[in-house]
């Protein structure tokens, strides 16, 4: 997780630390054969059950993002009031999502980074 985590917290900013960290889960994600299996749309309900009833998926995201959120939060960069740990199963779902849907599509990857700086770095960033 400490290698994962310095490659988000390399990144100058915050808004960057988030769309390219939710990236590069999703990048690796999909270019792993077992996680493919597990989104597959044929085995999507056994997925559901075992990485989010088993609560697995939140705590291998919160592990990772925890503390780079706690830093974020503690910095002034990120809304004091958002509840990390609620946060971490927001981005669980959102990189389970775009895996799934990630395909051989070039542009997706682009797409992506566009609708997390349109909608969910504007809902992390202090008002």
């Amino acid at each position: 997780m400490d290698r994962a985590r310095a490659r988000i917290t390399r990144w100058p900013t915050v808004e960057e630390r988030i769309v390219e960290g939710i990236c590069q889960d999703i990048r690796k994600g999909h270019l792993d054969p077992m996680v493919n299996r597990l989104v597959s749309p044929e085995t999507m309900a056994l997925s559901i059950q075992l990485l989010n009833e088993s609560g697995r998926a939140v705590e291998l995201t919160h592990e990772l993002w925890g503390p780079v959120l706690a830093d974020e939060q503690a910095a002034g960069n990120i809304r004091a009031d958002l509840d990390l740990r609620l946060l971490s199963e927001w981005i669980a779902e959102l990189e389970i999502m775009y895996i799934s849907q990630y395909g051989t599509d070039d542009n997706a990857p682009d797409r992506v980074r566009t609708k997390l700086r349109a909608f969910v770095v504007p809902a992390l960033l202090p008002r």
